[in-house]
């Protein structure tokens, strides 16, 4: 399992756009939860930009 950088940069990521933003802050740490390869970091991103859009 790999949960070494990708997930303390996803917990990072997801404290700071939930700063930035004010939305809820569970959805992507539970997102990032679920992640354990170092593939994590791009879904992770692609699901804050989307959420972004909407």
């Amino acid at each position: 399992m790999f949960l070494g950088s990708t997930y303390e940069k996803g917990l990072e990521n997801g404290r700071n756009y939930h700063l930035k933003t004010n939305q809820v802050a569970t959805e992507y740490g539970n997102y990032v939860l679920d992640r354990s390869s170092t593939i994590g970091d791009k879904l992770f991103t692609s699901r804050v930009k989307k959420c972004q859009l909407s």
